[in-house]
């Protein structure tokens, strides 16, 4: 069964294009706060420049936002934001024609998606870059802190280091640096790369990583001596919300192989039932259930409102192809309630008989009723949050009901008065517990169900099953893919055909699941199924050390590319297709890692040409 890697989709590896680096190698042991995003642009002679929302930014999300430009010969100006966003250095910058300035803010419920910062004078050069990031630990929009700050500026030297700031916990550092020649870094700081941009008068390269208490200062260096060059730095902490309760209520895994999980059930004779065909997120149990009458089958967990008056609840489920009478929408979890109506939530499985598909639609009871919201889904395992709020008074109306699904949040529903309907929260129940209408029969499945007393993000199982909705596999029998993403910011200008080297100092994945002869590791475009021709130059089965070339169609300089790279794949053959990397423009490729003793041509070419070469004199194998 395929799956998703065992770390984070977007594993931040060290991508190189001949010699740039593309990719941040992976973060530090603080792992709590993440780069969820990145935007970066830059115009000439401008007065504001408007930079695009990082991709996938949420409500709770740290932005940083760094502009700079050069105003040459100009009137003196700085770089302006717009009110909702709050300065981090410099207050005031000095006399130099180079000027740079840092902000932050935290995301809305309704973020535009786009920012215009301005300057006061048409710069020479404006550069825009904005960073988005998230506790991995929880949403919390009123936990971020700008613990400390500085801003440092400096003429006639190509090394700067940043003026020490303090972290008081395990933080997001955060440094800009920027010059006024478009000196490249040559000495980066031990951090991993946002962007590093060079325009025709101005450089910037941005950096951040979680680090641990105390104070923090770092340098880079750039390829010559610049007139002026400036560094920002800041540290940020987060902190969960307040109230919080235990944690953890309960978790339903299925994995004994029962009922064991549940408080109570009803199986209409074997219709619900704990199978091995119902497991989900790579498990081995999962919920079975079949549907052939109108009878609810469900299984129980009883569950009292929490003191936090909040929940968050997780559960998997594919539809498994069930078929649904017309306009039938059936409850599949139900959070019963003795207040003024039967639920605090419902999420029904619905059918939209207009476009012949699936749909999740979720029931948030109010006091007085229930708002219900449709969003279509195709029939595949699907991993879905519920996020539920209880009103801060009985006469209040600021309750909230939200719904991820895959990751992505799809359903908000505000302003619920629903004081009394969590007061009576007193079960869940999960199967088929009501609403069945006659014509629906089949079977679908729920598995690796959690229920927390906080809002914080459950996430995915660890090693779990194979792709999200929307997502497509290569095939299903390779069990694993990481994502890699290749900065446009290092790509000047848009490459087609382009071999891109891919070099992992080590991968505990790889190593855990690649074939020791890395016959099963292979590379497909961002669309998940179009394979691409490789060669992999050294492989270490014991750390998972890969160096390998992949022909990339298309290198973006104006959004980032994405590629997959597959494996875990025990039975079938060797992937690779190093000719196809090489085009007839490649006179010859050697990589000499072969033993300079071994029978004659001992360097072969990688290319169709095949102009391998014979070793001469003392060459010794590294």
């Amino acid at each position: 069964m395929c799956s998703v890697p065992k770390k984070p989709p977007f594993s931040r590896l060290l991508l190189l294009v001949v010699g740039l680096v593309l990719a941040a190698s992976t973060g530090s042991a603080y792992a709590q706060i993440t780069l969820r995003n990145k935007t970066n642009t830059q115009n000439n002679l401008a007065t504001s420049l408007a930079a695009a929302k990082p991709a996938g930014t949420v409500e709770g999300d740290l932005l940083i936002a760094t502009v700079s430009h050069d105003i040459g010969t100009g009137t003196l100006g700085a770089p302006g934001a717009p009110d909702d966003w709050t300065l981090i250095e410099p207050a005031t910058p000095g006399s130099e024609q180079m000027r740079t300035r840092s902000w932050y803010r935290v995301a809305g419920a309704s973020e535009p998606s786009t920012y215009t910062f301005t300057s006061t004078s048409a710069a020479d050069d404006m550069i825009v870059q904005i960073s988005s990031y998230y506790s991995s630990s929880g949403v919390n929009a009123a936990g971020w802190t700008l613990e400390d700050k500085s801003y440092k500026y400096q003429t006639g030297l190509n090394t700067i280091s940043t003026t020490s700031v303090t972290a008081t916990t395990a933080n997001l550092f955060y440094a800009a640096f920027v010059n006024d020649d478009n000196e490249a870094v040559t000495t980066a700081p031990p951090l991993n790369v946002l962007d590093s941009v060079t325009t025709s008068s101005t450089a910037q390269a941005t950096y951040y990583g979680n680090v641990g208490a105390g104070a923090i200062s770092e340098s880079l260096t750039w390829g010559g001596t610049a007139d002026e060059t400036a560094a920002v730095a800041a540290v940020f902490s987060w902190t969960a919300a307040a109230g919080g309760g235990v944690g953890i209520l309960f978790e339903i895994d299925h994995e004994e192989g029962d009922f064991t999980d549940y408080d109570s059930t009803v199986t209409d004779v074997g219709d619900l039932s704990v199978t091995t065909a119902a497991a989900l997120a790579g498990t081995s149990y999962g919920l079975n259930i079949l549907v052939d009458d109108t009878t609810a089958i469900y299984g129980q967990k009883n569950q009292t409102p929490p003191a936090s008056n909040e929940f968050r609840l997780r559960v998997y489920l594919d539809p498994n192809g069930i078929t649904m009478a017309t306009n039938d929408s059936f409850q599949m979890v139900d959070a019963h309630s003795t207040g003024p109506k039967a639920s605090v939530f419902q999420f029904r499985l619905a059918e939209n008989p207009a476009a012949n598909t699936y749909g999740f639609t979720l029931g948030c009871w109010a006091d007085a009723g229930a708002n219900w919201t449709f969003i279509t889904i195709s029939d595949a395992e699907h991993l879905v949050e519920i996020h539920v709020e209880r009103a801060a008074t009985s006469t209040s109306a600021d309750g909230r009901c939200r719904v991820w699904i895959d990751g992505t949040l799809q359903i908000t529903e505000s302003a619920v008065d629903n004081w009394d309907q969590f007061a009576g929260l007193d079960y869940f129940q999960f199967g088929a517990p009501g609403s069945i209408d006659p014509g629906t029969s089949g079977t679908f499945y729920l598995d690796e169900i959690v229920l927390r007393d906080d809002g914080i993000e459950i996430g995915a199982v660890p090693g779990g099953t194979c792709p999200a909705a929307g997502q497509t596999w290569y095939n299903t029998d390779w069990g694993f893919r990481k994502a890699l993403s290749i900065d446009q910011g290092k790509v000047t200008a848009t490459l087609t055909d382009f071999p891109v080297l891919v070099n992992l100092g080590s991968d505990a994945d790889l190593a855990a699941d690649a074939q020791p002869d890395f016959d099963d590791i292979l590379f497909t475009s961002d669309d998940g199924t179009t394979k691409l021709n490789h060669e992999i130059e050294k492989y270490n089965a014991t750390t998972g050390e890969l160096v390998a070339w992949v022909k990339v169609p298309t290198l973006s300089s104006t959004a980032d590319t994405v590629l997959y790279m597959y494996y875990g794949n025990g039975t079938i053959g060797n992937q690779e297709n190093p000719s196809g990397v090489w085009d007839a423009n490649f006179q010859a490729v050697w990589h000499l890692e072969e033993d300079p003793s071994a029978s004659a041509p001992q360097m072969k070419d990688s290319t169709l040409k095949a102009n391998h070469g014979t070793s001469n004199g003392a060459m010794t194998s590294a």
